[in-house]
Formats: structure tokens, C-alpha cells, sequence
């Protein structure tokens, strides 16, 4: 075990260090800076780096409240396959504009509850409910219940698997919330929230709720779009 003197001393002789030989060293140098990077990085953090990215959207989530839910989901062309498979490929290809953003929120979350159905019309418990229940559950598989449910329905590509364990969790976070319109936030930052463990939706909620934080205003936006959510899904789900 090093104590602080030690570490403040590794510390110095890198900063010291002359520049000719923290050349020679550059890989194993920033292999090392790239891990204390990760060890050092606080939970909040990545909660705050979200949010502050929401924040620069907040004009674009209201412009799109404004507009609607008939204008802002667009038309959507006819397709032989499921168009919710192509509507998440899309935003996986870092398609961004808004159109392409909601036809994926929707296609991820009427992916989920169609598993969610699933679950119901099969005796077993919702995912959903028992996650948000229990944040350390995400660590749980399903027991083959996902396997069974591709399988049935021909989603054999893992396209699939993916979309429907970003939807849960999105529902997760609605249920958590308590309003459904908090996902339309989630919308502009899908890659973000995808990659946030499970134990900080709690943290993300606990800013957005606190009337003190700098987020409150973003809790306050997302509980105003439930209505804009709850007409979209189904507007999108009786369009195929």
C-alpha cells in the first residue's frame, strides 16, 4: 500500500519530469493518466455532463411542444419489415434531427412494452416494475424471457435485444419520475443515457427534482411533455 506522501512524490516526478523523456514514455504515460481519469471521475459528473448537454437543447424540446405531435413525427413511409427496426438503426448510425430522434424514442419504448405485454400475458413479472423498484436488478438478466420473446417474434437481430433494453430503461426512468414526458429529454441524448448505469438514474432524478439545482427548470419542462409523449407513442403505433 503507497500512503499520500508517496503518491504526491509519484505525482511531482511527473510534472518535473523532462519533456525528452515524457516523450519516449507518451504511451504508458497516458495509459496511466487515461486510468486515473476513470478512477477519479465523480458519478455526478456524468449526471451533470447530460444534463448540461439538455440544457442546450431546452429551444429545440420547446420549438417541437409547440409544433405538435402530428408535425414534429412527420409522415412515415410504409415498410414490409417492422419500421421500428430502421427507426433505431437510424439514430444508432448518429443520425440526429429531431424527426429521426422521436421516431426512435417511440419505436425503443413501443419495443419495450410490447415485451412488457409479453411478460404480462405470460405470468411473469414486469421488467420494468421490478427495476424500478430495485436499480441494483439491472445487473440480473432476464432469465431467457428477452431469448424467448426475439425468438417468437423473429427479432433475431441484435439490433433488436439492444433497443428493447434501452427502452426498459427508459420507462424505468419515466416510472421513477413520475411523468412519461421526461423521455423526450432522453431523446437528445440517447448515447449518454445508454451508457449511464442504472444507479444514477436515481442521481439524474434527484437534480431535476431539487428546486435549488440548476437542472429544476429542465424537471420542470420534462413534466410539462408527458402529453406530448403519450399522444406521440400512440400516434406512432397507429401509423404501422
Amino acid at each position: 500500500m503507497y500512503d499520500q506522501v508517496q503518491v504526491k512524490s509519484a505525482v511531482n516526478v511527473l510534472q518535473e519530469a523532462p519533456d525528452n523523456i515524457l516523450l519516449e514514455l507518451r504511451c504508458e504515460v497516458l495509459t496511466v493518466i487515461a486510468s486515473l481519469r476513470k478512477k477519479l471521475t465523480i458519478p455526478s459528473d456524468e449526471c451533470c455532463g447530460i444534463l448540461d448537454k439538455l440544457l442546450a437543447k431546452v429551444g429545440t424540446i420547446e420549438k417541437l411542444k409547440k409544433q405538435g405531435v402530428v408535425e414534429s413525427i412527420g409522415p412515415i413511409r410504409p415498410s414490409p419489415q417492422d419500421i421500428r427496426f430502421w427507426h433505431v438503426s437510424t439514430v444508432q448510425r448518429s443520425v440526429k434531427d429531431s424527426t429521426s430522434l422521436l421516431h426512435a424514442l417511440f419505436a425503443y419504448r413501443s419495443l419495450a412494452f410490447e415485451f412488457e405485454q409479453y411478460l404480462k400475458n405470460n405470468g411473469l413479472q414486469s421488467r420494468v416494475e421490478e427495476l424500478a423498484n430495485n436499480l441494483k436488478l439491472s445487473e440480473n438478466r432476464t432469465n431467457g424471457h428477452m431469448n424467448n420473446f426475439l425468438r417468437q417474434n423473429g427479432m433475431e437481430d441484435r439490433t433488436y435485444r439492444n433497443a428493447i433494453s434501452l427502452g426498459i430503461k427508459i420507462l424505468v426512468l419515466e416510472t421513477i419520475f413520475g411523468s412519461s414526458g421526461i423521455s423526450l429529454l432522453v431523446a437528445f441524448v440517447f448515447g449518454k443515457f445508454s451508457n449511464l448505469n442504472y444507479k444514477l438514474l436515481e442521481n439524474i432524478i434527484s437534480f431535476l427534482r431539487d428546486e435549488n439545482s440548476a437542472y429544476s427548470a429542465l424537471g420542470v419542462l420534462a413534466k410539462s411533455l408527458s402529453e406530448f409523449v403519450d399522444d406521440g407513442q400512440k400516434h406512432y403505433d397507429g401509423m404501422f
